[in-house]
């Protein structure tokens, strides 16, 4: 992966998708606008050194997925690949098994929503174009009510009863299943190459300490 020196200036619209303030690193995305409604998104590393700001992009072509552990460049663009899967007699199910009634049982609640929205798992409540709650499919399937499970480290993982247990360090091998109840954490399923977050921040780091800084910072793929 190659991480490429740019400039930042006021008029381009960052969206700032983490944050490690004791370090003064940033993960954003840049919003470049073009003609006639036109965009395109772009990944970018910053790092604030005492008001000096150093800044590389993420060169790669192809749609990026960042996790808790990983930058990953995927195969497939605005499709979620990650999160809960059933898989019978060796093929995808749309459908989870007793996700009807876990919808049924929120919309019980009486949550002031304008719409509900599940995509593999992740159940979201909307109002007015803001989530106001989010549910995830593990919390009613497992033992672990209460439990983020994107903070898995990465792999596929098969539900037995209450219990999740990690099968495959591949997420890749959900297309290998025949029959269950699967989570693969996030960049989930369909990756190309995955870089190591951490690699990535140390390097911009420790870059921004030199007076003279590379235009290319170039990562190896993570095994």
């Amino acid at each position: 992966m190659s991480l490429n020196k740019i400039d930042i200036d006021k008029s381009q619209e960052l969206d700032t998708l983490e944050k490690y303030p004791e370090r003064g690193l940033y993960i954003v995305q840049i919003i470049h606008k073009g003609h006639l409604g036109n965009f395109s998104i772009h990944y970018c590393i910053i790092k604030n050194n005492k008001g000096k700001i150093t800044a590389y992009e993420i060169g790669n072509k192809g749609s990026i997925r960042i996790s808790k552990d990983f930058v990953a460049l995927v195969s497939s663009y605005g499709k979620a690949d990650w999160g809960w899967f059933y898989v019978e007699n060796g093929k995808l199910s749309n459908k989870l098994p007793g996700i009807s009634k876990i919808l049924d049982r929120l919309e019980s609640q009486r949550i002031k929503k304008d719409f509900v929205k599940e995509t593999n798992g992740y159940i979201t409540f909307y109002l007015k174009g803001n989530i106001v709650k989010a549910f995830n499919y593990g919390s009613f399937v497992t033992k672990h009510v209460e439990f983020d499970f994107d903070s898995l480290d990465y792999g596929l993982y098969k539900l037995n009863r209450d219990t999740l247990k990690i099968i495959s360090r591949n997420g890749d091998d959900i297309l290998k299943q025949k029959n269950g109840i699967f989570f693969i954490p996030p960049p989930g399923y369909g990756i190309l190459f995955k870089y190591s977050k951490k690699q990535i921040l140390n390097a911009v780091d420790s870059i921004s300490n030199l007076q003279i800084q590379p235009k290319t910072i170039r990562i190896e793929v993570d095994d």
